[in-house]
Formats: structure tokens, sequence, C-alpha cells
């Protein structure tokens, strides 16, 4: 269960980086 909040972690994180990513290539 600790490795699975752990990816969770991570695949939240990184879906907030590529938001980010996108939003400011766009500008």
């Amino acid at each position: 269960m600790l490795v699975l909040s752990h990816l969770a972690k991570v695949y939240k994180h990184n879906l907030i980086s590529d938001y980010r990513d996108t939003k400011l290539s766009q500008l």
C-alpha cells in the first residue's frame, strides 16, 4: 500500500508538471 500511495504522489506531481509546462509553452 505504501508503494501505491508513493506512485500516486509521483503521478500527480508529473501531471502538475506537464500542466505547467503546457501552460508555459502556450504563452
